[in-house]
């Protein structure tokens, strides 16, 4: 609670809401995409499990946040299992973990 970018413990959060709790639009959602990537890329002994971000509360589509992992190639990435709801729109060497 209260960390709206980076890893806590054993979670890594991702912005999609300001702090005004109105949505992020997409290409400011990308750029945490690209970082958190980064941040991935780094830490090859460490799995991710990532929710479906922005699809609740934020109000973005699967179709709409999905691709931005696919954009950045994070799809391919063995040390990430996405929620299985973003299963049509990401790479078919994607792993997913289930669904929240």
């Amino acid at each position: 609670m209260g960390v709206g970018f980076g890893r806590q413990g054993k979670t890594f959060a991702i912005h999609t809401k300001d702090w005004s709790i109105g949505h992020l639009e997409l290409p400011v959602i990308q750029h945490y995409v690209e970082r958190f990537i980064a941040y991935v890329e780094k830490h090859p002994d460490t799995v991710f499990h990532v929710t479906a971000i922005g699809c609740g509360l934020a109000g973005y589509k699967h179709s709409q946040i999905a691709p931005l992992f696919r954009h950045n190639r994070a799809d391919a990435l063995p040390n990430i299992l996405f929620d299985e709801a973003w299963k049509p729109y990401l790479c078919s060497r994607a792993k997913f973990w289930g669904t929240y």
